[in-house]
């Protein structure tokens, strides 16, 4: 995470620096909007839940989320439209409905087929951080309205929130690790993913509309790489009457493929 926070900071110093020279040679923006994932994704396959971190699949079951950025654009004078950019953008993305569905399915059979007293399932969401660079070029179509195309290059950290299975009470709940199984509790157990931070290779393009040198819309296209899904499995039981266990293990769940749609407006200063 340091690593990410470093990479924006340049960023934020690199936008500060274009906000302080002239207009007609820098941009810069800052934007918000829908983030749509695609392919595998956002698919998710139902046979007893299996998602990326469950299984050896890539179906990564993420929904409908949010896109916010800035950018810095420099104009090259030596051709008449054509700039450098650089942009960073945060996407959020949690379970999409199908995996929710089956979350509170799963949830609701296991208080009334184990006897525990309280279960809680904790979706895991994820965060992608893309960094890049890249060129863009606006042509004018009227007064005071371009057009414009852009695509970029660079890395994209991806980040997963934590994936949770909480139980207390006196009975047998499912878990789901490597090989899966029943577990008997008397007490509380808690089983919890902590999933590693990936950085890999990521591509994007989009075009789009600058109205009064201010507003402008654009559609974009990132494709942010392929990356295991590894995570620290942590497994902690507290027994009423016995010594209490915990035990850290590390476990690989294949690969998801991110990839995202987006609409979204930014504002130019």
């Amino acid at each position: 995470m340091n690593r990410i926070l470093r990479t924006f900071v340049l960023v934020a110093v690199l936008a500060i620096f274009g906000m302080n020279q002239s207009k007609a040679q820098s941009d810069f923006s800052i934007h918000f909007g829908m983030a749509s994932p695609l392919g595998s994704f956002a698919d998710y396959q139902g046979q007893d839940g299996s998602v990326a971190w469950l299984d050896n699949t890539n179906r990564a079951g993420a929904g409908l989320g949010f896109d916010a950025g800035m950018k810095f654009r420099y104009n090259l004078p030596a051709v008449k439209g054509l700039g450098i950019i650089a942009t960073a953008d945060l996407f959020y993305n949690a379970a999409n409905s199908d995996v929710k569905a089956w979350a509170n399915d799963f949830e609701e059979e296991e208080l009334v087929y184990s006897n525990v007293d309280v279960f809680t399932l904790t979706l895991p969401k994820y965060i992608n951080i893309p960094v890049m660079m890249g060129m863009n070029y606006e042509y004018g179509l009227a007064k005071g309205i371009k057009l414009w195309g852009e695509f970029g290059l660079g890395v994209d950290f991806g980040v997963i929130t934590d994936f949770r299975l909480y139980g207390s009470g006196e009975g047998y709940f499912r878990c789901y690790d490597e090989n899966g199984g029943l577990y008997y509790v008397d007490g509380e157990e808690t089983r919890v993913c902590n999933y590693e931070t990936t950085a890999s290779l990521a591509y994007r393009f989009g075009i789009g509309v600058m109205v009064a040198d201010r507003l402008s819309i654009g559609l974009h296209y990132y494709a942010l790489g392929s990356r295991k899904v590894k995570c620290e499995a942590s497994f902690e039981e507290i027994y009423e009457n016995e010594d209490d266990y915990f035990e850290k293990v590390n476990l690989a769940f294949g690969s998801i493929n991110p990839a995202m749609f987006t609409v979204r407006l930014g504002y130019h200063f």
